[in-house]
Order: structure tokens, then C-alpha cells, then sequence
């Protein structure tokens, strides 16, 4: 999966059939799309994700999890009862402008279902467009709230942010916490992720404070003694993409991961990617005591799902490991070849609603289901260390904390 390919292309991975050259199309200022577009047997899915910018991580995974299913579940053939599942690829890079353009356009091609989008911002703008559209659209990495209930063809593949918000707090209170900064960045993603997890923290019995930098800082010297300053006992590291590694650095400068630190430090997982780039940052001795929250991480479950995604990795993608957005992906496709068995190769988002609304699956991180009145998806998480195993770097699970335990509550309902 080269990450400097073109914003559009239609590619054979595999024994995927897909269509040698993609339709051009100009400027569009509206869309109309036909529902029922699959009479010639074909369904046309269009993954819109993140191959540049700051998440360009995300879509090169989410998609190889996504085609890992797809090979699995059609033998190799891309086909679901007949009807052929034909694939066409554009980048967002993590901007709604840029990602409402590549929609339209998928839209202005025919294609029947958006899925794969790992920016908040502009999943939920690419979500909005497809339903005006009457289009189907399955997001991929977006933790935001906004895409539960929105409408009853939108879904998602990942857990939401008050389920991360959730599972983290239930993992500092486990560990002895009490005060809580929340670090991250300061824009949609990180602004309605510390919101969240300010409201929610007083249920586990903590306070949240928020410091929210730029999304362009690489020197977190001057936010980093500020956090330090105000008295908390837990950093919760909620970066993502570029930065990361300057801010663990900053942190480690200011003997945050010392012994004697009053504070201890978690955080999201990092991807596979970047286990080196955290691990040098952080350094070997600071890593024992760095707790660490995900969906999941290769070799936690041991599924036959687990098993299907690692081999696909290992033999057809550029990926060096699986991690959760591979887990994300694979649902995307037991999703949507759920949804072309029982709702039919027209995808109307009403039937497709009944066909996955409760619906339960054996995913890679074991099993999860969709909640019927919202979409959430419903799916376990794993604490972990990351350690040096047989000189590979990989995350070691801790303990997994149930969806019961951190299932936040409906908030809207689909009528």
C-alpha cells in the first residue's frame, strides 16, 4: 500500500478484480445517486481514508484489514452471492475540504458505499454528504460521538471516544489514580476527546484538567512543565500522529518517567509503526510503568480472525504488524458482506440498518456487535505494556476490560 500513490486509483491486490482505470470527473456542486446502482452485479465500495498528513498511518492499516476479510470471507473472489464487490481508493489526508472533494467524486463514479474514514472532522462531513446522498457509509478509525445515530446507513468499525474515555479511566483508577491531565491535540479529535473524558471521569471517582497544544508543536518543553505544575498524579497522553515522539522526550526531560515522579503516564497505543519511535523516546527502564490502551494488539486473542489478518499482513501488505485499525478494517468487511447478504447488492441504507443494526460478529479482537439504537460498535479493550520481546518490540497484554464494564450509555437513538 504505497502511501504516495494518487488521491484515485482502482487496483488488483491479490485475486481482487477491480477496474483497470477510474472515471474522471470534474468540478461537482451537487450529487444524485441512484440506490439501487448494482443492477450490473457489481457493487462499487469507495475506501476514503487517510494516506497523507498526520494520520496517513491509519488507512494503509484499516485498509489491509479490510481486505484481509474480504479475501477471507469470499474465498479470494470478491464475490457475495454473486455480485462483485469492485474497490476504488482516495486519500482525505485528514482534511474535510479535501475529503467532501474525493467523496463527491466517488459519489459522481457510482460508487454504492463510502467506508474506511480515520478523521474524526471528516467523517463526520463525509457522513452528512452520504446521507443526503442515500449512500451507506461505514467509518473506520473516527472515535467521535457525533456518527452514533446519525442516521440509519451510518456506521462505524471503531469503538467511540467516551468508550476509550471509559476503558482509560476504569485503567488509572485500577492503577491508583486520582488527578488526571489530559494531553493532547487541539482540534476536533482532541478537543471532543478531553471534553468527554472530563464529563465522564467524576463516575470513576477522578478529575480531569485538559492541555491542549497545537497540531503542529514539536517543542512541548514549555507545555510539559505547565502540566507537571499543576498537581495531578496522571498523564494521560492522548497525542496521536506527528509530535508523539517529541512529546514522550519532553516528558522524559522533565523526569516524568522517573522513580521518584509523582506522576505516572498513559496513553493510547501507539501503532505498530511506532513502538520504536515511543520506545527510544520513552526509554527501556521508564517502560515498565507506562500503561497503555487499546482495541487491541497482535497476538492478544489468539481468533481465527487474529489469525486470518496476521497472514494476509505477513504475505500482501506493507504493514509490519497488526494492531487495531487491521481489527477495524476486518470489521468493515464482515459489515459489508453482511450487509450485501441480507440487504441485497442495492445497499439501501434502511435495509442495511435492519440487516447490521444488532448484529453480532467474531472479530480480531473476539466478539463484537453493533448496538442496534445507535451503531455503536460494542467491543472489548486491552491494557498493555509495551515491551522488548526476543528483540522485537511488541505490546504485551495486561488485562482486558469488558464492553460491559465501559459500554457508555445511548445518548440519541435511531428511531
Amino acid at each position: 500500500m504505497n502511501r504516495s500513490r494518487p488521491q484515485s486509483i482502482r487496483r488488483r491486490r491479490g485475486r481482487t478484480a477491480v477496474a483497470a482505470t477510474a472515471l474522471l470527473v470534474g468540478s461537482l456542486t451537487a450529487c444524485t445517486v441512484d440506490s439501487a446502482a448494482s443492477d450490473d452485479g457489481v457493487v462499487d465500495v469507495g475506501i476514503l481514508s487517510e494516506y497523507t498528513g498526520p494520520l496517513s498511518l491509519y488507512g494503509p492499516a484499516w485498509e489491509s484489514g479490510f481486505r484481509a476479510g474480504l479475501e477471507e470471507l469470499t474465498g479470494g473472489t470478491y464475490e457475495v452471492d454473486g455480485t462483485k464487490i469492485d474497490i476504488e481508493v482516495k486519500d482525505s489526508a485528514g482534511d474535510p475540504a479535501t475529503g467532501q472533494t474525493a467523496v463527491r467524486e466517488l459519489l459522481g463514479n457510482g460508487t454504492d458505499i463510502i467506508v474506511g474514514t480515520a478523521s474524526s472532522s471528516v467523517a463526520v462531513s463525509v457522513a452528512q454528504t452520504a446521507v443526503e446522498n442515500d449512500v451507506v457509509f461505514i467509518a473506520g478509525a473516527a472515535s467521535t460521538p457525533a456518527l452514533n445515530a446519525m442516521s440509519p446507513g451510518v456506521f462505524r468499525t471503531s469503538v467511540d471516544v467516551r468508550t476509550v474515555n471509559n476503558a482509560v479511566l476504569e485503567m488509572i483508577k485500577q492503577n491508583g489514580g486520582k488527578r488526571v491531565a489530559y494531553v493532547g491535540q487541539d482540534y476536533d479529535y482532541g478537543q471532543t476527546q478531553a471534553d468527554a473524558m472530563a464529563s465522564q471521569a467524576g463516575e470513576y471517582g477522578l478529575t480531569v484538567e485538559k492541555f491542549l497544544f497545537p497540531t503542529n508543536t514539536h517543542d512541548f518543553t514549555a507545555g510539559v512543565a505547565k502540566v507537571l505544575a499543576s498537581g495531578v498524579d496522571t498523564i494521560y497522553v492522548g497525542w496521536t500522529g506527528e509530535g508523539l515522539a517529541q512529546l514522550f522526550q519532553a516528558l522524559v526531560a522533565q523526569n516524568a518517567f522517573a522513580d521518584d515522579s509523582p506522576v505516572t503516564v498513559t496513553s493510547l497505543a501507539p501503532l505498530p509503526q511506532e513502538y520504536a519511535t515511543v520506545a527510544n523516546a520513552v526509554g527501556d527502564k521508564a517502560l515498565a510503568n507506562f500503561a497503555l490502551v487499546s482495541v487491541y494488539a497482535e497476538d492478544t486473542t489468539g481468533t481465527p480472525a487474529e489469525k486470518v489478518v496476521a497472514e494476509y499482513v505477513a504475505t500482501e501488505a506493507e504493514d509490519t504488524e497488526i494492531g487495531a485499525q487491521q481489527a477495524y478494517g476486518y470489521l468493515g468487511a464482515l459489515a459489508l458482506v453482511r450487509a450485501i447478504q441480507e440487504a441485497g447488492p442495492g445497499l439501501a441504507p434502511a435495509d442495511v440498518h435492519k440487516a447490521l443494526a444488532g448484529a453480532k460478529f467474531d472479530g480480531v479482537q473476539g466478539p463484537v456487535a453493533i448496538r442496534a439504537e445507535d451503531h455503536l460498535v460494542e467491543s472489548p479493550m486491552f491494557e498493555y505494556r509495551l515491551v522488548n520481546k526476543d528483540g522485537a518490540l511488541r505490546l504485551d497484554v495486561v488485562r482486558e476490560i469488558a464492553f460491559e464494564q465501559i459500554a457508555p450509555p445511548v445518548d440519541k437513538a435511531l428511531s
